[in-house]
């Protein structure tokens, strides 16, 4: 009985700092390049923290590229997305402070799993803000409304609800909606990029998406729902594409 008492609190307290939405929402920084050219904010999966981006390979990976950025980690976890407020807690205390530090020509948001999921949503409620994304892995909803836009013919054929605010009823329906309509150029909106692991079991979803971007656009490695994966995926992103174009440093 005491056993269970203390796991019980131990759970109890485990949970409480995953719950947990301080103001403001700390970040991390890692300015690879002075001046840059690119800012790049991070976004981490369920259970990571800010620096997780940086322990697992994925700053590094970014600062091999020599591509000209300015790095800032979003400590974007749990708490905030069930209290509502990552969308107000992101663009306040980690995009515009980045972007006062610097004189950024673009901002592109990138994350996986859960991260994948605010970086979208991030770039959907900042019209004109992002210049790309890229998700890996993302969340993007029920498994039932996959499915419904699969059955329809895909997302380009899927009947989508009229256009409203995001709440806690209706925000996957709105993600998809402008997905669907930035895809097939309805709304302007930023360059997206998605990739996974062939044996992740959000694949299937986000294969979804993948149908409705150009193939040069879309990334898939062996594994599953890990770093491992991501990272490589990473490295495929970075290996080609508009944001090496955009993000490439000046000639000396």
């Amino acid at each position: 009985m005491r056993r269970g008492v203390v796991v019980t609190s131990a759970l109890m307290l485990a949970l409480s700092g995953c719950f947990s939405a301080p103001v403001p929402m700390r970040s991390v920084r890692y300015q690879l390049q002075p001046d840059a050219r690119c800012l790049v904010v991070l976004m981490p999966g369920a259970g990571d923290q800010a620096e997780e981006f940086e322990t697992r390979g994925f700053v590094q990976r970014l600062r091999d590229s020599g591509l000209s950025l300015d790095v800032v980690s979003a400590n974007a976890t749990l708490g905030y997305y069930f209290k509502g407020t990552v969308r107000e807690r992101v663009e306040t205390d980690v995009v515009l402070p980045a972007r006062a530090r610097g004189r950024h020509q673009q901002t592109w948001v990138m994350g996986m799993s859960m991260g994948g999921f605010g970086s979208l949503f991030y770039a959907q409620l900042h019209p004109g803000a992002v210049d790309g994304v890229l998700a890996l892995a993302p969340y993007v909803g029920r498994q039932a409304l996959a499915t419904e836009i699969r059955q329809a013919g895909g997302l380009s054929k899927w009947h989508a609800p009229a256009i409203a605010e995001p709440t806690e009823d209706n925000y996957q329906d709105q993600l998809w909606r402008w997905l669907q309509s930035v895809t097939s150029g309805a709304e302007p909106g930023p360059a997206l990029y998605v990739g996974w692991g062939r044996d992740d079991s959000l694949g299937q979803a986000d294969a979804l998406l993948a149908e409705a971007l150009p193939k040069d656009h879309v990334f898939s490695t062996e594994g599953g729902h890990d770093w491992p994966p991501w990272n490589r995926l990473l490295e495929q992103f970075l290996a080609q594409g508009d944001f090496r174009r955009a993000c490439q440093a000046a000639a000396p």
